[in-house]
């Protein structure tokens, strides 16, 4: 009742009167972490283990960043048992520990907190913050796929935090920290969970948010993962057999990155035809899912603001000749052809949605590709020729 009973009056102190603490904040946060160290158990963490995790949010909300000097002195092993072998060791066994999924998300939540208060550690390449990565490891691997979701929800937190340090330059930014914050990324570990893939995807939403232009990296493989590519031999982006909620996700990305972003136009100009492909199968997985449950096509649906918005910015990038290369321009409109075509034939999409889509073009004036339409074959013109002037009937079906 004592220990519990402390850490509340801590809780109280940090969140409304940390000045008091202040002046002394090396010398309680070092008892602190040590208690930590010597009182965790498997048992005692049901006890106080909430209240902890509670104290060092709100510790982590009021003095963090912490100075060098104060991160200098509580990462000495001689003085700071929370970065000792034997208790990092143990973090990781407990993370490993599948019979008590409890504990080890408790863990994950302890790790997420005690690595952004170190996290100078890390950024150094210190070999006690390299330690201190190791513990969350194996959370991403580990055979319950619960505990692979909470460690994607602290990694997004640990990201974040380290990315809004004033004191980070943008070149170790862009290079080490980029390499570290995409480790997790690079397996697939997560797609036989549906919960662990979607943790995954707003993850890799947090990292895009933090990088917004880097399209190789991040920005497509996120989509390739979120769209069910990654498990589909097939070289064409199409629906695939995947969770229809990180599609979703997927979707809603499109849309906020065609809205919102304002890098859209110059990533569009290097990868404008991945990015349409992407965008059209979110619209196959939209209209599937109007026509089950929706009888009237709404102006504001995702799938249209998206469509309108992705060729609005087309014709910016074509009407300037210099902004994007002939090559990619060839690409944007194969793809455009392509899709449209595969949309046409497609019998589960019915004539009014494609209709809508082709009013698009009319509305905004947009050019079709007649040179790229030209050295394929004269096929892809009659089938939009036949498309734009198909009689709109709602119980037409292509």
């Amino acid at each position: 009742d004592i220990i519990l009973s402390i850490i509340r009056l801590f809780i109280v102190l940090v969140e409304y009167r940390s000045n008091i603490l202040t002046l002394t904040l090396i010398e309680w946060l070092s008892c602190l972490l040590n208690f930590l160290a010597t009182h965790l158990t498997s048992t005692t963490y049901v006890i106080y283990g909430d209240l902890i995790i509670d104290l060092l949010s709100k510790i982590n909300k009021q003095f963090t960043p912490l100075s060098k000097e104060i991160v200098e002195i509580l990462s000495r092993t001689s003085t700071s048992l929370i970065i000792s072998a034997n208790f990092l060791n143990q973090l990781k066994l407990w993370i490993q520990n599948t019979d008590d999924i409890r504990l080890a998300i408790f863990i994950i939540h302890l790790w997420e907190s005690l690595a952004i208060l170190l996290s100078r550690l890390i950024i150094r390449g210190h070999a006690k913050g390299n330690e201190i990565l190791a513990v969350i490891e194996d959370a991403f691997i580990v055979s319950n796929y619960s505990i692979r979701s909470a460690a994607f929800t602290a990694w997004s937190s640990f990201m974040l935090h380290i990315h809004n340090f004033d004191d980070i330059d943008a070149h170790q930014l862009n290079n080490r920290l980029l390499k570290l914050f995409l480790t997790p990324f690079l397996s697939d570990s997560t797609s036989k969970s549906k919960s662990a893939s979607i943790s995954k995807c707003h993850a890799w939403i947090t990292l895009i948010s933090l990088y917004p232009k880097n399209i190789n990296d991040i920005i497509l493989p996120f989509l390739s993962f979120a769209f069910g590519n990654h498990i589909s031999s097939k070289i064409n982006s199409t629906t695939t057999a995947w969770w229809s909620e990180c599609r979703q996700i997927g979707a809603q990305f499109i849309y906020d990155f065609l809205m919102k972003n304002i890098h859209c136009e110059y990533i569009l100009t290097i990868a404008g035809d991945q990015i349409l492909n992407y965008l059209f199968d979110s619209i196959v997985d939209q209209l599937l899912d109007y026509k089950i449950n929706s009888t009237k096509i709404d102006d504001n649906s995702l799938w249209l603001i998206s469509w309108n918005a992705y060729l609005n910015h087309l014709i910016n990038i074509f009407k300037t000749n210099n902004l994007i290369h002939e090559n990619q321009r060839v690409a944007i409109n194969t793809c455009l052809l392509t899709r449209i075509e595969q949309l046409w034939i497609d019998s589960r999409i019915e004539t009014r949605f494609l209709l809508k889509l082709f009013e698009t073009f009319e509305q905004i004036g947009f050019p079709l590709a007649i040179e790229t339409v030209l050295c394929d074959s004269s096929i892809r013109t009659k089938t939009l020729s036949a498309a734009q002037v198909h009689p709109s009937s709602s119980n037409h079906k292509s």
